[in-house]
C-alpha cells in the first residue's frame, strides 16, 4: 500500500505563511536597500575616461606626424574624439570612439619623380 501525501499542504506546511505577510516584508526589505542598492551601482558604474581619451589623441596626432609618405608633407590638427558607445564583454570593457581633425597636405615634387 503506497501513501500519497500532498506536495503543498497542512502535512508538509503545518504553518504556513500568509501569502500578504511575505509579500509585505519582500516589499519593505526591497525598499529599504533599493536606495543604498543603486547608490553603490552608481557610484562603481561611472569611468572617467578622460585620460585614455586624451591619450589615445595625443597618439595618433603623433602617428600622423611620423607619417613617412614620399612626396606629401602631412600635419595634422589636434585629433578630437567623441564617446560613440561603450559596451561590456566577459572580459573587457569597449569603448567606441568617433575621431575628427584637420589635416594639411602638400604635394612635393618627389611624388611626381
Amino acid at each position: 500500500m503506497v501513501k500519497t501525501m500532498l506536495a503543498h499542504g497542512p502535512a508538509s506546511c503545518p504553518a504556513p505563511t500568509p501569502l500578504r505577510r511575505w509579500e509585505q516584508s519582500t516589499a519593505y526589505v526591497e525598499s529599504l536597500f533599493q536606495g543604498e542598492i543603486l547608490n553603490a551601482l552608481n557610484a562603481h558604474a561611472t569611468f572617467d575616461l578622460t585620460e585614455e581619451i586624451d591619450k589615445a589623441s595625443n597618439e595618433i596626432a603623433q602617428a600622423i606626424a611620423k607619417a613617412d609618405v614620399p612626396g606629401l608633407k602631412i600635419q595634422a590638427g589636434t585629433p578630437s574624439l567623441a564617446l560613440e558607445g561603450v559596451y561590456v564583454t566577459a572580459e573587457n570593457l569597449v569603448v567606441v570612439v568617433k575621431l575628427t581633425t584637420t589635416i594639411d597636405a602638400e604635394v612635393t615634387e618627389t611624388i611626381l619623380k
